[in-house]
């Protein structure tokens, strides 16, 4: 099958508690440490060859969260062995990271073993710029957007179902960082194996619990049939007076992405 002058190179990622590991891959006749790549098949998207390439070196389903980096980079067309015009110097190769929940892998024959490690080391280990600037990337991706928090069996079920669309948290310093289109992964605590990935599409502040409820439907919150009282009770169990008035209340408008054990 033809190929277009296109590469792929994929990072695989975990989140193992509060931690990113990276998965690195290595090489059976470089005997060095890369992500997984390939080439672009003709007529494929450069995502789907991202997806075809990342099962067939390492069994990762097509299913899972792919996200698109910024970062590529032009290699030589003499690298490669491809019948291409000869209009064609370079190869643009596009970068991508995808979220497994599984961390083993089945690999091919393309490389002899895996590792799961944190930022700086793959860092360390990786032979080529363009695997470390699109690590580079991905990583600042995680770090700024994907928020974490824990969450009760009980509300992590509301959310779960899509009957609580709002969360309430103290607008603190942590919860100031969060914008309107980040994602946060909630845990249901106490054990942490399953979680939730919501998109925030809404960010209402509040000086108070009070002025929010009085403000927003109590169904929102998935407790339509409770009372201020109720409320505002439950509330200062979590957090005391003293700091709703030194930080004010947020509700955060929440979409459910997804749900999956870890």
């Amino acid at each position: 099958m033809a190929r277009q002058p296109k590469q792929v190179l994929v990072i695989p990622y975990y989140f193992e508690r509060n931690n990113i590991l990276f998965a690195i891959f290595k090489r059976t006749d470089l005997n060095c440490w890369q992500w997984i790549s390939g080439g672009v098949e003709d007529e494929e998207s450069v995502l789907e060859a991202a997806k075809r390439e990342s099962y067939e070196e390492a069994k990762i389903d097509s299913g899972n969260n792919f996200i698109k980096l910024d970062a590529t980079t032009s290699i030589p067309r003499d690298n490669y062995h491809e019948d291409w015009s000869d209009n064609i110097f370079v190869v643009t190769e596009y970068s991508f990271g995808v979220e497994v929940k599984n961390p083993e892998f089945k690999l091919s024959s393309e490389h002899s073993d895996f590792e799961w490690v944190g930022y700086e080391e793959a860092l360390n280990r990786l032979r080529y710029d363009s695997n470390k600037t699109a690590l580079w990337e991905l990583n600042k991706r995680l770090s700024r957007n994907a928020h974490k928090m824990h969450l009760y069996e009980e509300p992590f079920k509301m959310i779960k179902s899509g009957q609580k669309k709002i969360e309430l948290r103290l607008n603190d310093e942590k919860r100031q960082k969060i914008k309107i289109g980040d994602t946060i992964v909630f845990s249901k605590i106490p054990d942490c194996n399953e979680r939730i990935e919501v998109k925030v599409t809404g960010l209402l502040h509040y000086a108070s619990f009070k002025e929010l409820y009085t403000d927003i439907p109590f169904h929102l919150f998935g407790r339509e049939n409770k009372s201020m009282d109720w409320m505002l009770q439950g509330t200062y169990e979590i957090y005391d007076k003293e700091r709703e008035e030194k930080y004010g209340a947020l509700g955060i408008r929440i979409e459910k992405i997804r749900v999956y054990s870890v």
